[in-house]
């Protein structure tokens, strides 16, 4: 993956913008961050091959992101190492910071990306390409390369207040759907009937007095006499039985008859 100057990257986006200054989360509504951690409020994100752990209420931002920072070309996992060098949450004070200065990441609000091959240095080295940075930035995070003096370019912090989040869920789901693949559209469904098995009916029909053209098309006049005969041929099967019925009684009286009149006459002869 190629390298990029400082000089590639947009200004910081007006959605980034807008939600300056960027105050400590615990003065935004977000509650404490280190040393006294929210774990109970971070859950875990499956995403681009890997598994991050945010605060809830921007879980599924995040999600979103990973996934449209894939579908952009970006790889997350990369390098192979375990966790990919990506990651989220983590209770501590920032690294190399003087003092005890919670990190964002205790927070739940920050995501470091391939933190290997773009390292916190006073060198800005960085393989994020320039509109993924843009991409996170309109949903509402600063980017670590941004920093002066010591750059962190894998970094990404959620800034602004939580009722800031769904704004940027609406503009992340926009992004993802852009690039998403889209389903393929089932198959139109394969014709049951070929032209001259509707003819061949069409000719029965007319032997029991349709008065179609044998064309082939089944419309409207093609099925209204196949409904027509099939009422016949449902009274001509009920009007059977009940002949099959009368003929069986009358058998069954004849016989009857015949036997006594048999019987007779073995008596008087």
């Amino acid at each position: 993956m190629a390298q990029f100057p400082r000089s590639a990257y947009a200004p910081l986006h007006a959605r980034a913008r807008s939600l300056l200054p960027r105050a400590y989360p615990s003065q935004r509504g977000w509650g404490p961050g280190w040393p006294n951690c929210q774990r109970e409020k971070m859950v875990p994100v499956d995403a681009g091959g890997v598994r991050v752990s945010v605060r809830r209420e921007i879980a599924e931002l995040v999600r979103l992101l990973i996934e449209t920072t894939e579908l952009m070309g970006y790889d997350v996992r990369h390098p192979p190492e375990t966790g990919g060098g990506t990651w989220g949450f983590s209770c501590r004070a920032i690294k190399g910071a003087t003092g005890d200065q919670p990190s964002w990441h205790s927070w739940g609000l920050a995501v470091d990306i391939n933190a290997t091959r773009n390292p916190l240095s006073t060198r800005f080295v960085c393989n994020i390409p320039p509109p993924i940075v843009t991409l996170w930035e309109s949903c509402g995070f600063y980017w670590g390369g941004r920093y002066t003096g010591t750059y962190d370019p894998m970094h990404l912090e959620k800034i602004g207040t939580p009722a800031h989040v769904g704004l940027d869920l609406r503009t992340a789901q926009t992004a993802y759907d852009r690039l998403a693949p889209k389903p393929e559209p089932p198959p139109p469904p394969e014709d049951t009937v070929t032209a001259e098995q509707v003819k061949t009916l069409q000719t029965m029909l007319n032997t029991l007095g349709a008065n179609l053209v044998v064309d082939g098309a089944y419309g409207p006049a093609t099925d209204a006499a196949l409904k027509a005969a099939n009422r016949t041929v449902t009274e001509l099967i009920v009007a059977k039985s009940r002949a099959d019925r009368l003929t069986a009684a009358a058998d069954t009286y004849l016989t009857s008859i015949a036997q006594a009149v048999d019987a007779f006459r073995r008596v008087t002869s």
